[in-house]
């Protein structure tokens, strides 16, 4: 197992809010230290998350999210500029430190939040990210975390703050339905049944892992 993680160094997880991608992130990156630990080897493990606290176009949409200050056009182009400066740090961690980043979100929650929550097209997305980006930054791979509406339900009861993207549940059954769609449209896309035991998940994610690195 060391030996695929050797050759990875960017893996993101996506879905809808309450998929557990919090959760997971965390416990894989607990496994993927033991098994470096356990092979006398150390590798620095990067968690990071998008939108970011480290640029100002990152704190105001955390705001945005909360308290809707920004319009369409705006949010996006703070989303891509925020990610700007995510991918130098990315990159930064990378090359000094051989991380491994492990991201909670990146370029296809753009792609499914802003296009069924602002109405603008995948495409329209995809060109002004092109347009806007400074370099662009391939994961190795995207696991998107899948859960049920009724799965959804139960667990954003247990929410203190509620963003504006989690308050219309027709949307939320959309955006399900488009990062299906996705992972047929991109390399190393795998959907993971997120409605099962967070050791169940793991274990899937691991299999995905031997099976095809």
């Amino acid at each position: 197992m060391i030996d695929i993680f050797d050759k990875i160094n960017f893996i993101v997880f996506e879905g809808i809010d309450c998929s557990g991608k919090t959760t997971i992130i965390n416990e894989l990156s607990k496994i993927i230290y033991d098994i470096y630990n356990k092979n006398n080897k150390q590798r620095d493990i990067y968690i990071t998350k998008e939108p970011t606290e480290d640029s100002i176009f990152g704190r105001r949409l955390v705001e945005h999210l909360n308290n809707k200050i920004l319009d369409s056009n705006k949010e996006l182009e703070f989303y891509i500029e925020d990610r700007n400066i995510h991918i130098k740090n990315i990159l930064y961690r990378k090359n000094n430190f051989n991380s491994l980043c492990l991201c909670d979100r990146f370029n296809l929650s753009t792609l499914v939040y802003q296009s069924t929550f602002n109405d603008f097209s995948i495409q329209y997305i995809k060109n002004k990210i092109d347009i806007m980006l400074d370099n662009n930054l391939i994961p190795c791979v995207t696991f998107i975390l899948d859960i049920s509406l009724e799965t959804y339900l139960k667990r954003i009861k247990y929410r203190k703050d509620i963003s504006i993207y989690e308050k219309d549940i027709d949307k939320i059954e959309i955006m399900k339905e488009k990062y299906i769609e996705l992972v047929d449209c991109h390399k190393n896309i795998f959907l993971i049944n997120a409605n099962q035991k967070v050791k169940k998940i793991i274990d899937n994610i691991l299999q995905i892992f031997l099976n095809f690195f």
